[in-house]
Protein backbone atom coordinates (compact mmCIF):
# COMPACT_ATOMS: atom_id res chain seq x y z
CA UNK A 1 0.00 0.00 0.00
CA UNK A 2 1.49 3.34 -0.99
CA UNK A 3 1.37 6.51 1.13
CA UNK A 4 -1.59 7.98 -0.78
CA UNK A 5 -3.67 4.86 -0.12
CA UNK A 6 -2.71 4.91 3.54
CA UNK A 7 -3.75 8.56 3.83
CA UNK A 8 -7.11 7.84 2.14
CA UNK A 9 -7.70 4.95 4.52
CA UNK A 10 -6.92 7.14 7.53
CA UNK A 11 -9.19 9.96 6.29
CA UNK A 12 -12.01 7.50 5.63
CA UNK A 13 -11.73 6.12 9.16
CA UNK A 14 -11.54 9.59 10.76
CA UNK A 15 -14.71 10.66 8.97
CA UNK A 16 -16.63 7.86 10.72
CA UNK A 17 -15.47 8.75 14.26
CA UNK A 18 -18.23 9.94 16.58
CA UNK A 19 -16.35 9.94 19.90
CA UNK A 20 -15.27 13.45 20.91
CA UNK A 21 -12.39 12.14 23.04
CA UNK A 22 -10.94 10.37 20.02
CA UNK A 23 -11.20 13.48 17.83
CA UNK A 24 -9.45 15.47 20.58
CA UNK A 25 -6.71 12.84 20.77
CA UNK A 26 -6.18 13.08 17.01
CA UNK A 27 -6.09 16.89 17.25
CA UNK A 28 -3.43 16.64 19.93
CA UNK A 29 -1.45 14.10 17.92
CA UNK A 30 -1.53 16.37 14.87
CA UNK A 31 -0.89 19.47 16.97
CA UNK A 32 -4.11 21.15 15.79
CA UNK A 33 -5.87 21.53 19.10
CA UNK A 34 -8.57 24.16 19.44
CA UNK A 35 -6.84 26.44 21.92
CA UNK A 36 -9.70 28.95 21.86
CA UNK A 37 -11.85 26.65 23.93
CA UNK A 38 -11.66 26.75 27.71
CA UNK A 39 -12.55 23.73 29.79
CA UNK A 40 -16.12 23.69 31.17
CA UNK A 41 -14.91 24.04 34.76
CA UNK A 42 -13.04 27.26 33.96
CA UNK A 43 -16.02 29.54 33.15
CA UNK A 44 -17.58 29.55 36.65
CA UNK A 45 -14.20 30.44 38.16
CA UNK A 46 -13.74 33.33 35.76
CA UNK A 47 -17.28 34.58 36.41
CA UNK A 48 -16.76 34.40 40.17
CA UNK A 49 -13.47 36.31 39.95
CA UNK A 50 -15.09 38.95 37.74
CA UNK A 51 -18.02 39.41 40.15
CA UNK A 52 -15.58 39.83 43.07
CA UNK A 53 -13.64 42.40 41.07
CA UNK A 54 -16.82 44.31 40.12
CA UNK A 55 -17.85 44.40 43.79
CA UNK A 56 -14.48 45.81 44.88
CA UNK A 57 -12.25 46.89 41.95
CA UNK A 58 -9.64 48.39 44.29
CA UNK A 59 -9.01 45.04 45.98
CA UNK A 60 -6.54 43.61 43.49
CA UNK A 61 -2.96 42.46 43.60
CA UNK A 62 -0.56 43.52 40.88
CA UNK A 63 1.45 40.84 39.12
CA UNK A 64 4.68 42.68 39.90
CA UNK A 65 3.92 42.45 43.64
CA UNK A 66 3.20 38.74 43.45
CA UNK A 67 6.39 38.12 41.47
CA UNK A 68 8.49 40.07 43.99
CA UNK A 69 6.98 38.03 46.85
CA UNK A 70 7.69 34.76 45.06
CA UNK A 71 11.23 35.84 44.19
CA UNK A 72 11.87 36.68 47.85
CA UNK A 73 10.40 33.40 49.09
CA UNK A 74 12.31 31.23 46.67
Amino acid sequence: MDIAEKKRLIVDRIETIEEEWLIRAIEKLLDIEDNDESPDWHLPLVKEAYEKYKANPGDVVKWEDIKKKWDNEL
